[in-house]
C-alpha cells in the first residue's frame, strides 16, 4: 500500500506493476469476485499513461493539496506543541524500531517522516 502513495515516477511506476503483476501471479483463493477487479486495476494501471498519473498526484496530493499525504498538514489544536511535538513522536518511534527515514531509495529520501507512505512501511514493519 505504501507504494501507491509514493510519488508515481518511473522507478516506483515500475515497482508497482512489478507487485500488481505478482500479486495476480499469486495463487491467493482470492475472494469471490475480487480477481477479476484485480485484473482490471492492473491492466489500467499497465495502460496508464505516467505523465496523467504524476499531474494527478500533484493534483491531489501536491502543494495545493486537496488530501494532504503529511499527517500534520491536518494540526491538531489540543496538542500545544504542535507539528514539531508530533514529528519528534513520529521520529521516536522510528528510533526505537531501527528504521532510518530518507535511506533506503531515491523516492524515499525526500519525504518527511509524517509521510502516509513512510508510516504505511513502518506499520508493515511492525
Amino acid at each position: 500500500m505504501a507504494r501507491g502513495f509514493f510519488y508515481p515516477s518511473g522507478e516506483v511506476h515500475v515497482e508497482i506493476e512489478q507487485q500488481l503483476t505478482d500479486l495476480m501471479a499469486a495463487d491467493s483463493g482470492w475472494p469471490s469476485g475480487l480477481a477479476p477487479l484485480m485484473q482490471v486495476c492492473l491492466t489500467a494501471f499497465k495502460n496508464a499513461d505516467p505523465e496523467d498519473l504524476e499531474a494527478e498526484y500533484i493534483r491531489l496530493f501536491g502543494p495545493a493539496a486537496k488530501a494532504p499525504l503529511i499527517e500534520t498538514a491536518y494540526g491538531n489544536a489540543y496538542r500545544l506543541l504542535g507539528k514539531a511535538a508530533n514529528l519528534s513522536d513520529i521520529s521516536g518511534f522510528y528510533l526505537a524500531f531501527g528504521v532510518k527515514p530518507g535511506q533506503g531509495g531515491s523516492h524515499r529520501e525526500s519525504l518527511p517522516e509524517d509521510h502516509l507512505a513512510m508510516e504505511l512501511e513502518f506499520m508493515s514493519l511492525l
